[in-house]
């Protein structure tokens, strides 16, 4: 099996990035391209990440922050739909959600969204349209990505690697350390008016 090796990750939020896109291209030349359209799903209980994204659900778990910030966050589940019951019970345990008594069942998206998010009132959805530019600035992955939020326009600018040395010498390179550093979990919770539960 592959070693999983989590990233560090900063990441802005704004309505316009496009002078991050410029210092990126400046120094990595033109970007690679992707597009998606994902479904993340906030729990009130905890900040656990998950999406889904091509037909696959995605847990993350934030390990932990560094002192410059930097947020450090673990992939723990990635499984296509529909969900198998046993692997949904781990899914609710991302949730910190308790298990349904009368148990799981396999589970495809219409299902998971329609009778088990949209009737909690611990559980929201989010559908989150991407087009992401990606650059490679001195072996670090960077981004701007162009979303949407439920059809609300919104730009971000990312930095990610293994070694927060690494994110953080970019960060420098291009006058952004000072910022604050802002998780999709963080930025989609304060677009649903969620609370954060961690700082």
């Amino acid at each position: 099996m592959t070693e999983i090796v989590p990233r560090w990750e900063w990441r802005v939020f704004g309505d316009d990035m496009t002078h991050l896109e410029e210092a990126f291209r400046d120094i990595a030349g033109e970007p690679q391209v992707r597009e998606s359209e994902e479904i993340y799903i906030l729990s009130r209980r905890s900040n656990n990440n998950t999406k889904i994204r091509f037909d696959m659900m995605d847990v993350k778990m934030l390990k932990q922050i560094s002192k410059d910030r930097l947020e450090q966050w673990y992939p723990t589940f990635k499984n296509a739909l529909p969900v198998e019951a046993n692997q949904l019970k781990m899914v609710y345990q991302a949730w910190d959600m308790p298990i349904p008594l009368s148990g799981t069942r396999p589970c495809d998206l219409d299902t998971l969204i329609n009778t088990i998010v949209e009737p909690s009132p611990y559980l929201e959805s989010v559908k989150v349209t991407k087009e992401r530019h990606g650059f490679m600035v001195n072996n670090v992955i960077c981004e701007v990505g162009y979303l949407t939020f439920n059809g609300s326009s919104i730009q971000t600018a990312g930095v990610e690697h293994v070694d927060p040395l690494m994110v953080m010498s970019v960060l420098k390179k291009l006058g952004l350390n000072s910022h604050d550093n802002t998780s999709y979990l963080a930025a989609l919770k304060s677009f649903v008016k969620m609370d954060r539960l961690y700082q």
